[in-house]
């Protein structure tokens, strides 16, 4: 393996040559890295593991580390690392792909991202199953509300005190007089048929009319309503989570004052099926400051959602 030649030339351990020329560590580097992409990066996580005292071979994506004090051939390895640079986008797809990988090998997928100046960071990157234990909503609601620029309200007060208090739609406003709804909030009620929205002519809104009102003032709206609906649909509750720079947070529970806070922030990733590695350290960084989980949803062509978890570690 070269990053393993490079790492002991680094250190005075052996003499590499090529065509009976003894390269010093600039000519290696400069050779190794005509022949593999992203060597320069292979090769600083590669020296940033080993000196941390863990021993590395080539995996099935770059790297598999085995714990500390065990060699390759005295047990099993723990983790599979796919290394990546701060500047590139990966495709959606990948995260998904590499979770399968680590899932049948038994192993922790973890993404060694370099930045410019060569630090490194590590993230684990797993597959999370969202669950919550909220009852499904009820088929005895039946109320009117208002389309109003980028909200519904709900006039209703029987309606709303249950939507509010026993699901917790919504926001109760002017001392509990009116609901406001946000846009996927009406989306997921209509679609079950539990409030009628009206426009500003009277006319009841369909959903896919709905939709495209909604869409024309936020222009991913409708992949953001998918990823809402499934988390409603598991039993979760979901608020906006703008506060946190993400799309949604994420209760298990209805909140009260033993479970006041989220435990998840849930972001789409971007719509040209690209993931922005500066985006998603943002987002794990802001989540683990606040004590949440960060998860990021993908939504494929058939409008399944996938959940993956991405958290910082420390090595």
């Amino acid at each position: 393996m070269l990053e393993e030649a490079g790492y002991l030339l680094e250190r005075g351990r052996i003499a590499l040559y090529d065509g009976g020329e003894e390269l010093n560590l600039r000519e290696f580097l400069k050779r190794a890295s005509s022949l593999i992409p992203n060597f320069e990066l292979r090769f600083l996580v590669y020296k940033n593991i080993r000196d941390r005292g863990y021993q590395l071979k080539a995996g099935i994506l770059d790297f598999r580390v085995y714990p500390r004090g065990i060699k390759p051939g005295e047990g099993e390895s723990k983790y599979i690392i796919r290394v990546l640079s701060e500047r590139e986008p990966i495709d959606i797809t990948i995260p998904g792909k590499d979770i399968l990988i680590a899932r049948n090998l038994k192993k922790r997928l973890l993404y060694a991202v370099v930045d410019e100046e060569g630090d490194i960071t590590y993230y684990e990157v797993k597959q999370k199953e969202m669950r919550g234990s909220l009852p499904p909503l009820g088929t005895d609601i039946s109320a009117k509300g208002d389309l109003l620029e980028e909200r519904v309200i709900i006039w209703d007060p029987f309606i709303l005190n249950k939507l509010n208090k026993s699901w917790w739609f919504g926001r109760l406003t002017d001392e509990g007089r009116r609901l406001q709804l946000s846009f996927v909030e009406s989306a997921y009620l209509i679609e079950h048929g539990s409030i009628e929205v009206l426009d500003g002519d009277g006319n009841v809104l369909s959903l896919e009319r709905f939709i495209e009102v909604a869409s024309a003032i936020e222009s991913n709206f409708y992949r953001k309503y998918i990823i809402y609906r499934d988390l409603r649909d598991k039993g979760m509750v979901v608020k906006t989570g703008f506060k946190f720079g993400s799309h949604f947070r994420v209760y298990e529970e209805m909140p009260s004052e033993s479970v006041f806070h989220s435990r998840y922030l849930v972001h789409l990733l971007t719509d040209d099926h690209t993931a922005r590695l500066p985006e998603i350290s943002r987002a794990v960084r802001l989540a683990h400051g606040v004590k949440k989980e960060m998860v990021f949803a993908v939504v494929d062509e058939s409008e399944a959602v996938q959940y993956v978890e991405i958290s910082w570690v420390r090595l």
